[in-house]
């Protein structure tokens, strides 16, 4: 079988998976997903800027936690021992 993507595959694609969504949240359950999206979508970009400005007229963040101070810092050892596991192996890999 030969599938194509093309616009009518796609919107029929779209079509179904919204249905599908209807029919397993109902009505009640799709318009609470659709404005927890609209929500956390805008609450994002809301602590988005006020970081960015922040950064830009530099204030410091005042929400680290120690793991991120010694990250920070560059102090490994230290990291070691604040981090959660999954935290401190991201440093490690990306030294951010």
């Amino acid at each position: 079988m030969d599938i194509k993507l093309n616009q009518t595959n796609l919107i029929i694609g779209g079509v179904a998976v919204l249905g599908l969504w209807l029919l397993l949240r109902g009505f009640g359950g799709v318009a609470k997903d659709a404005t927890r999206a609209v929500i956390n979508v805008g609450s994002g970009a809301v602590a988005g800027v006020t970081v960015g400005l922040g950064e830009v007229v530099g204030l410091p963040d005042t929400n680290l936690s120690q793991c991120e101070i010694d990250i920070k810092n560059g102090d490994y050892w230290a990291a070691s021992v604040s981090c959660p596991a999954a935290r401190f192996i991201e440093y490690t890999v990306t030294r951010k």
